[in-house]
């Protein structure tokens, strides 16, 4: 079995029941979390967490941290808060994005430029901003950990359904993502795999 005891994981977009099972199982397994995203919204989730994972850890369980993460600033302000993140806990072992969009199930011709762009600036664009920000910092901090997103079905060949075009296209997006970086090198600094 993998001891995940004391590992540093970074985690996004904590919104559906599986992504919420990830973050509880890790938290009674010992790891350090931080919740990154709206902290407002990840409160709640945050104690929810740390309800069960105190109650059930068997003195494992290390907390939760909250972060506030505004991709508004862009890559330079979303460069700041990992790079903030690793500082405070001396690095980072994992990254697991679960942030997915899929919106409300519209034909591609009847999506709107607002729609596409929302739902692309979520499911992929968010996605290279913290991937790149958190690779750096496993390769700055040498600790070769591991970046997973965890996506959807819709964004493989599988995931072949009327109204999701756009999400789609930005999952799949995703997945090249993940095996170019793969190819291109960034494996000596941190392993990367997607989830659908």
């Amino acid at each position: 079995m993998i001891t995940v005891n004391g590992k540093r994981v970074l985690i996004t977009g904590v919104a559906d029941e599986i992504c919420f099972n990830v973050v509880l199982t890790l938290a009674k397994q010992g790891c350090r979390l931080v919740l990154a995203g709206d902290a407002t919204q990840l409160r709640g989730i945050s104690d929810q967490i740390t309800s069960v994972a105190s109650a059930t850890s068997n003195d494992e369980f290390r907390g939760v941290e909250l972060i506030e993460l505004d991709f508004s600033a862009g890559e330079k302000g979303v460069g700041v808060t990992i790079e903030k993140i690793c500082q405070t806990l001396g690095g980072l072992d994992a990254f697991i994005s679960c942030s997915t969009y899929t919106g409300p199930l519209t034909s591609f011709l009847d999506t709107t430029e607002d729609q596409w762009e929302y739902i692309i600036g979520v499911n992929f664009k968010h996605v290279c901003l913290l991937s790149k920000a958190v690779g750096k910092c496993m390769r700055d901090n040498g600790t070769k950990g591991s970046i997973i997103f965890i996506t959807s079905i819709i964004g493989i060949e599988r995931g072949l359904f009327p109204g999701v075009a756009i999400p789609g296209a930005s999952l799949a997006a995703v997945n090249h993502l993940t095996r170019r970086s793969k190819r291109e090198g960034s494996s000596a600094d941190y392993s990367i795999a997607t989830l659908a």
